[in-house]
């Protein structure tokens, strides 16, 4: 096998570009993010859309939506989100969680949820529609994460674009999107994440703000 040398290696984030520098590469780098189409998860849904999900995911009339979104693989850590909010005690007449993806975690996830008593208060999707992803979004009131595998985050670029706070779990790639008490909250621990995920779903204006700052953040 020929090895080329180059001048120049191209990382999407920070993340990444630390990354190669701690393997030793002494290389120039340049960082270049993914490209993403904003106007894609800035469009207004048709609210008949959103409605139609609704009732496909059992969400009543005024109960909020907590999203997560993405591949269930096992790196992603949604059993954490999964009992950070059975700790938090958040009732299922306050808010709803959404997870939406597919992946070889999601037989475990599905059993956790029913060991911890949360199947009438979780909504498994499974895999969506690409189409339908930023209706999925715009559905929800919040977006969760507990990764801390990402290299490109690019589902918090699409949470932020459609105008949502954000709770995730502390990451270096977060740095740029999350901005810790004006658009969402950084969390370290489980303890953390009930605490500010039940303050958002309690607090309509401070949602409006983070939401505002959000999109603010997206562009």
């Amino acid at each position: 096998m020929r090895l080329w040398p180059v001048d120049l290696i191209i990382t999407p984030t920070k993340k990444v570009e630390r990354t190669f520098l701690s393997y030793g590469v002494e290389k120039k780098t340049a960082i270049i993010p993914t490209g993403i189409r904003l106007e894609k998860f800035s469009s207004p849904v048709p609210s008949e859309v959103l409605l139609r999900l609704r009732k496909e995911c059992g969400i009543r009339p005024g109960v909020r939506v907590v999203l997560s979104l993405g591949r269930l693989g096992f790196e992603k850590q949604v059993d954490e989100l999964l009992r950070g909010w059975k700790e938090a005690g958040i009732s299922g007449e306050e808010a709803m969680l959404l997870i939406v993806g597919g992946g070889p975690a999601e037989g475990s996830l599905r059993r956790l949820s029913e060991e911890l008593g949360l199947s009438d208060q979780v909504c498994f999707y499974g895999m969506a529609d690409p189409k339908m992803v930023p209706a999925f979004y715009q559905l929800a009131d919040l977006f969760i994460c507990a990764s801390t595998s990402e290299t490109q985050g690019l589902t918090y670029v699409e949470a932020l674009a459609s105008g949502l706070p954000l709770v995730c779990r502390r990451d270096p790639c977060l740095g740029g999107v999350l901005e810790h008490g004006r658009n969402g909250y950084s969390y370290r621990t489980r303890e953390e994440f009930g605490t500010y995920v039940k303050e958002l779903i309690e607090k309509r204006e401070k949602r409006q703000v983070m939401s505002a700052r959000s999109r603010e953040l997206a562009k």
